[in-house]
């Protein structure tokens, strides 16, 4: 070793020398037999066959640059890259520029040699898999991408790549052309170190395979016998939910695969759509059309997966296969809608751009938005940017678009004072006023993406929700009653249940994991008229309301977590200790205390047992109403049980559950999401074996719908995995929206 050591850095010194001054007759070989004959060895290991090996120029440069003889052993080369590694005195020994050079010298002698140099095959893999790049790679990706060499790869930016990237994609004409830009990406993010661009190229080649699958023959492919899932790449579990979702309606996936035909989408960045009253601009259209592509592809991966027949073995069996076929979102789709994990390194680079809800209302920039509502009106005004503008005349009367006419849905809302003897409704949106010259007041109508429901009571139903949300409520210091009442429905209509509540004493955020009773149908028939007759259901909601506010009074915070505890326990508790003060006469030890006290004992004790007489009395009052409200509750959820089941096959207002999304976590700052989502290759319902499956990131498998979606009460041990926003779908848009086309 010590022969071999001093081999290598006699070449070292040879190297570092200025040129004038290097020996020009000095050759690794002599220099090696120089030392062997002066430390007294026969020589140096040496490979098999020795001398007689042939070598070509290339091994023999490259084992020149590593500072060894051309017939070193394998074990030799090895250990004299391992050496220039550690003495390498660069700013950047690992993964700089001399690393590099290094690596491919180190990949060139393993090349040469192989099949028989399985040492070196083994090292170049695993400095491979710790992100070595060869220097002739990152020259090839330079040249591919930007057309030439670039001085200094690690001062290009992610931005820059991907433009590049993006604008080569454009250019390929085939998927293999496709794989090589991905990877191209991937050697210069191995080359940067940059995770973000690594999932890009990784999300590149996933979308190049997904659509070669797509051009094969039927028959070609083994897919998968479950839907595909989507792969979670970094906190986008609730995003892979939204995605899924989106594609599960039949409107949106048939249009984001369209693209392409020049009519569905503003292909030709056609300028002339304004959202809120604002022009978009080119650089918006355009990240919108990259939006649909970017989807479009994805749908396209997932498409290829819908096409595979049912599982017919174990359940768990297919769900693990669906995993392995799981799909990866295109890293730059992700970056569109969810908030970036680092901070920018400049202040340009911190600007994200801002999309504007359709509708109107404030902007929303790309990179504040962290829930399921806020990502899926994200994605809506992303659609809305990549549609055609609208005719001019269609402009000013106020166009609806696809989008809209599927998802949007508007609201009226009218108000009175609180004695009842007049109405009176306003508008800010102005549309459907009527005349204010006849003396009618204008309409408050308010267009709306999703209903914001609270959960009045644990275990409500979501009947319940929607009775609450559409009560009446007192504008406060007006002396107004303001009610809403639905004026016009969508046939998608989201609602999201609103478990972030505040706690006003400790200032902060919590989350509310009541138990919500899911229906598979329900009515809105009961909230689209201000005039409706007050039925038996109205009646039923107004009572469990009051019930549930009487049950909810009785509670006592317990602690700065939202729990509570009801208050008959305590006051039971509270009469228990008094009773003991009451008896302390009776006790040595308590006389003794009640005779250091400045009031007289007598009085002390008659003050206990007047006060444990009065608590209970409170105790057994309030135990015994309890007890009467919760029999008298059960009574009426039963009742309006059986009129929840009881919705009309003919109501035009009636909707079928599509979509669960599930949150699990005790806090809204962190958790997991996933989203059961209703297929329609059940036997005509929900009910049918397969009509439920659970979309959990990459796993798909099938639920049980009884179990996992309409329960009477939480899982005993999951009670923070709870419904966070639902999607239901009208009944007669049911064969248009979910389809059986996939």
């Amino acid at each position: 070793h010590a022969r071999d050591e001093l081999c290598v850095w006699a070449g070292q010194i040879q190297r570092q020398l200025p040129k004038a001054e290097r020996h020009p007759d000095y050759a690794h070989a002599a220099a090696a037999e120089s030392l062997a004959a002066a430390l007294g060895g026969a020589g140096y290991p040496r490979r098999a066959g020795g001398a007689v090996v042939a070598v070509t120029e290339a091994e023999a440069a490259a084992c020149r640059a590593l500072g060894v003889p051309v017939d070193a052993a394998d074990a030799a080369v090895a250990w004299a890259y391992g050496r220039l590694m550690e003495e390498d005195t660069a700013e950047d020994p690992v993964f700089g520029p001399a690393a590099r050079r290094r690596f491919e010298s180190l990949a060139a002698v393993a090349a040469a040699r192989s099949p028989a140099a399985p040492e070196l095959a083994e090292l170049v893999a695993t400095e491979r898999e710790r992100g070595m790049v060869p220097t002739t790679a990152v020259h090839d990706a330079c040249v591919a991408l930007f057309g030439a060499p670039q001085p200094d790869v690690d001062a290009i930016s992610s931005d820059a790549i991907r433009a590049a990237a993006n604008a080569r994609l454009a250019e390929a004409a085939s998927p293999a052309a496709r794989r090589e830009l991905a990877h191209h990406v991937a050697v210069l993010a191995a080359t940067q170190r940059n995770t973000a661009l690594s999932e890009y190229a990784a999300g590149l080649e996933a979308e190049t395979e997904a659509a070669g699958e797509q051009q094969q023959e039927p028959g070609t492919v083994q897919l998968p016998a479950l839907p595909v899932g989507l792969r979670n790449i970094g906190n986008t579990c609730y995003l892979n939910s939204i995605l899924q979702c989106l594609f599960s309606l039949a409107p949106v996936r048939r249009a984001v695969l369209s693209v392409g035909d020049g009519q569905t989408w503003n292909e030709d960045c056609a300028v002339g759509r304004r959202d809120g009253g604002r022009a978009l601009s080119t650089a918006e259209i355009d990240a919108a059309l990259r939006f649909v592509r970017l989807l479009k592809t994805l749908f396209a991966a997932l498409a290829a997966g819908r096409a595979a027949p049912r599982a017919t073995g174990h359940p768990l069996a297919a769900a693990a296969e669906s995993a392995q076929h799981a799909v990866a979102p295109a890293r730059e789709l992700v970056d569109m809608l969810m908030p970036q994990a680092t901070a920018p390194a400049t202040a340009a680079a911190a600007a994200p751009p801002t999309y504007f809800p359709a509708g109107g209302g404030a902007s929303v920039s790309q990179r504040q938005q962290q829930d399921v509502d806020e990502c899926m009106a994200q994605c809506v005004a992303l659609l809305v940017h990549a549609l055609p503008p609208p005719p001019a005349s269609n402009e000013a009367a106020g166009e609806a678009t696809w989008i809209h006419q599927l998802l949007a849905g508007r609201l009226e809302f009218a108000t009175r004072p609180l004695d009842g003897n007049s109405s009176s409704s306003s508008s800010r949106a102005g549309d459907d006023a009527p005349d204010a010259a006849a003396g009618a007041p204008a309409a408050t109508v308010d267009t709306f993406l999703n209903l914001n429901l609270n959960i009045p009571a644990e275990g409500a139903d979501i009947n319940e929700c929607l009775a609450a949300f559409f009560a009446p409520s007192v504008v406060a210091g007006s002396g107004l009653e303001r009610r809403p009442r639905l004026k016009d429905a969508p046939p998608v209509l989201c609602m999201q249940v609103q478990r972030v509540q505040f706690d006003t004493a400790a200032m902060r955020a919590f989350k509310t994991t009541a138990h919500l009773r899911l229906r598979r149908q329900i009515s809105l028939a009961p909230f689209c008229d201000f005039d409706a007759a007050p039925g038996r259901l109205a009646a039923l909601h107004h009572r469990i309301a009051a019930l549930a506010g009487h049950l909810r009074a009785l509670q006592v915070p317990t602690g700065s977590d939202g729990g509570s505890v009801s208050v008959v326990p305590a006051l039971e508790r509270a009469h228990a200790f008094v009773a003991g003060v009451g008896g302390w006469a009776e006790r040595d030890d308590a006389r003794l205390l009640l005779a250091d006290l400045p009031q007289p004992p007598a009085d002390i004790v008659a003050l206990a047992c007047e006060a444990a007489a009065h608590l209970r009395q409170m105790a057994a009052a309030l135990g015994d109403a309890r007890a009467r409200w919760e029999r008298e509750l059960l009574e009426l959820r039963a009742e309006a049980n059986a009129l929840y089941e009881s919705v009309a096959p003919d109501d035009p207002m009636a909707y079928t559950l599509h979509a669960v999304f599930v949150h699990s976590g005790d806090s809204p700052e962190f958790g997991h999401y996933w989203v059961y989502v209703r297929q329609p290759d059940g036997p005509d319902g929900p009910e049918g074996p397969g009509g439920w499956l659970k979309f959990n990131d990459s796993v798909v498998s099938s639920a049980a719908p009884d179990d996992d979606i309409f329960r009477d009460a939480p899982r005993p041990g999951e009670e923070s995995a709870t419904p966070y926003y639902l999607v239901y779908v009208r009944n007669s848009d049911l064969d248009a929206t979910v389809d059986r086309t996939l």
